[in-house]
Formats: structure tokens, C-alpha cells, sequence
């Protein structure tokens, strides 16, 4: 299973509709968009991620550690899952396992709408305006972001999803990941 990468200079990564990212800024051109969201956390250290409101959307804010890249992994149901791993060895099969080991101690983080049926992920610096609204394949990268594969674009089969973040370990490797479950939106229910 190939991950699509994702590249952050620190701070929140962003999941939210293709479309509503049009309306969020970053931090572009003096917009508080980006600092009003790290101004959630730095009030909450131990706060994981946040459900926040773009464009009428809900869409979920997750505190990555830092710089560096996050994998999203898409598992069969309809599930995605993004791993911002330390690894002993730096190998797509250690990567790998430990997307696909058994979550534990999950914290719930919040709900994702993604009417359009297509899921943005972005370093929540950046702004959404690049993020394209239609692709052609299963994902796409955004163009001219500040910084490569800052911000991708990939088809989702649901358009609700529930969020829970949780932490594994495995020998001297370990990682965060943020775990996307389709649910119904009507009953809440995760399917």
C-alpha cells in the first residue's frame, strides 16, 4: 500500500472539503486564520486536535509534532489514516505496520463533512485557494503552494467521517496517527 505524502514546517495539518479550503487563508497576506487555529492549541497543549467550522463545513485540525511528513493510508470501508511516525529504520514497511496496528487508546477529535467527495489535506499554513476543486485521479498535489506536497487533494468514497487520534509503538518506532471512520451523518454511527 503506497501513502500519499504530506509536508508541514510545524503546527496543524488541516482536513477539510476541497471545496471549503477555498475559504481558508493560512496565514497568507496578514489573514489570522492560521494563528487563531495555533492560538487553540498553544492555550491547550495537550489538546490532539480540534473540529472546527470553514465555509459551513466541519473539518478537524490535528497537531503533527512538529516538522515533518505525515502518510495517509487508505484502508478498505472507507478508512484513512495519517501517520506522523519516528521510525528505528526508515523503510515503507516499517511505515506500514505501524499504520495498520490496532489503535488502543483513542481521544475522539471531532467530525469531518466532505460533501464534494473530495477530502483536502493541508499544512494549515498554507492557504486553500491552490487546492484544486475537481482531479482527475485518486489525489492530486496542489500547485504553488510554499512548500511541495504542503497540500493534496484525494477521492473519499464517504462524505462524513468521524476522527480519533491515538499513539503505537513498535520496537524502537513509534507514531501518531489520526484515524478518519465513515459514519453516518443522520445517526452518528460509525459504519
Amino acid at each position: 500500500m503506497r501513502p500519499i505524502t504530506i509536508n508541514a514546517e510545524g503546527g496543524p495539518l488541516l482536513l477539510v472539503d476541497a471545496r471549503a479550503a477555498n475559504s481558508w487563508h493560512g496565514s497568507l497576506d496578514g489573514s489570522q486564520d492560521y494563528e487563531n487555529l495555533c492560538a487553540m492549541f498553544d492555550a491547550k497543549p495537550e489538546l490532539e486536535g480540534v473540529e472546527i467550522v470553514i465555509d459551513a463545513q466541519r473539518a478537524v485540525a490535528w497537531e503533527m509534532a512538529g516538522a515533518g511528513t505525515a502518510y495517509v493510508y487508505q484502508h478498505g470501508g472507507g478508512q484513512l489514516r495519517l501517520v506522523r511516525a519516528w521510525v528505528e529504520e526508515d523503510t515503507s514497511e516499517q511505515l506500514e505496520q505501524l499504520a495498520l496496528l490496532d489503535a488502543t487508546a483513542c481521544v475522539p477529535i471531532g467530525d469531518i463533512s466532505v460533501p464534494s467527495g473530495l477530502l483536502a489535506v493541508l499544512w494549515a499554513a498554507e492557504p486553500g485557494e491552490p487546492v484544486p476543486t475537481e482531479i482527475s485521479g485518486d489525489f492530486e498535489s496542489a500547485e504553488g503552494t510554499a512548500l511541495n506536497n504542503s497540500a493534496v487533494v484525494m477521492k473519499v468514497a464517504r462524505h462524513h467521517y468521524r476522527c480519533w487520534h491515538d499513539t503505537v509503538s513498535l520496537n524502537a518506532s513509534r507514531a501518531m496517527r489520526l484515524t478518519l471512520m465513515p459514519c453516518d451523518a443522520a445517526t452518528n454511527k460509525t459504519m
